[in-house]
C-alpha cells in the first residue's frame, strides 16, 4: 500500500484498484452517488483503512473497520488537484469558496457501533473522522504541490460546531477544502453532512508540518 511518505504518494493512490465492495455501496446510495458520477471526482483507495503492522493507523484500520462500527469507507478526490494550480502550489493560498468544490472527501457507513447516546454517533468519534479528512487536504496540497516536506503532520487545532446530531445508522459524507497555506502551517476547513445532505457539523483547523529536528 503507497506510504504517505513517498513523493508520488497521491498518483499511487489513484492508480491503486479501489474496492469494488465500497464502490457498489456507495454508487447505491442516493447521497453519495453523484461524487462518483461527477466527472471532476475520482474514488481512490485509502491505506489508513489497512494497518501497517508498526503500529500506525490503527484506530481507523482496525478499531472501527468493523461491520458494526464504520461498514463501507471510500474517500474521493478532486481532479483538479492534479497538477495543483500554480496559483496555490507555494506561499499562501486560497481555496475555491464553491462549497461543492471540496478538494476531497470522505464517505462513510456509520452503524451502531460508534454510539455515544442511543442511534446517535458519538461526537469525539466524528471529531476524529473530521481530524482524518481535513489532514488528508493537507496531505493532497503539499503531494500535489511544490511543497518538498515530507514530515509528519500534526493537528495543531481543530474546532468544531456541532450543529445537529448524526442519526445512526447512516451514510455520512464529510467534505475538505484547504483555506490557505503559510510556510509549514496549513488552515483548512470542512462540513459533516448526514445522507439527507444537512450539515451536522462545521469544522476549521490548523496543520503544521513537523521540522525534522523536532522528531
Amino acid at each position: 500500500m503507497a506510504d504517505w511518505r513517498e513523493e508520488n504518494y497521491y498518483t499511487q493512490l489513484r492508480a491503486a484498484v479501489v474496492s469494488p465492495r465500497e464502490l457498489q455501496y456507495f454508487q447505491c446510495q442516493t447521497s453519495t452517488k453523484s461524487w462518483l458520477e461527477h466527472s471532476d471526482y475520482s474514488a481512490i483507495a485509502s491505506p489508513q483503512r489497512v494497518p501497517r503492522g508498526d503500529g500506525e493507523d490503527e484506530f481507523l484500520g482496525r478499531v472501527v473497520n468493523t461491520d458494526d462500527t464504520i461498514r463501507h469507507w471510500l474517500a474521493v478526490v478532486s481532479d483538479k488537484a492534479f497538477p495543483l494550480p500554480a496559483c496555490k502550489a507555494y506561499g499562501r493560498v486560497q481555496a475555491d469558496a464553491g462549497v461543492d468544490q471540496p478538494d476531497f472527501l470522505l464517505l462513510c457507513d456509520l452503524q451502531h457501533g460508534v454510539n455515544g447516546f442511543r442511534g446517535i454517533a458519538h461526537g469525539g468519534f466524528l471529531c476524529s473522522l473530521l481530524d482524518e479528512t481535513l489532514a488528508q487536504v493537507v496531505e493532497l496540497h503539499r503531494h500535489t504541490g511544490d511543497s518538498p516536506s515530507r514530515e509528519h503532520l500534526f493537528t495543531a487545532n481543530l474546532n468544531v460546531n456541532f450543529r445537529r446530531p448524526v442519526a445512526t445508522p447512516d451514510t455520512i459524507v464529510i467534505k475538505g477544502w484547504l483555506e490557505k497555506r503559510v510556510g509549514r502551517k496549513w488552515t483548512v476547513r470542512g462540513v459533516l453532512e448526514n445522507s439527507k445532505g444537512q450539515v451536522c457539523i462545521n469544522a476549521d483547523g490548523l496543520w503544521i508540518a513537523a521540522r525534522p529536528e523536532k522528531l
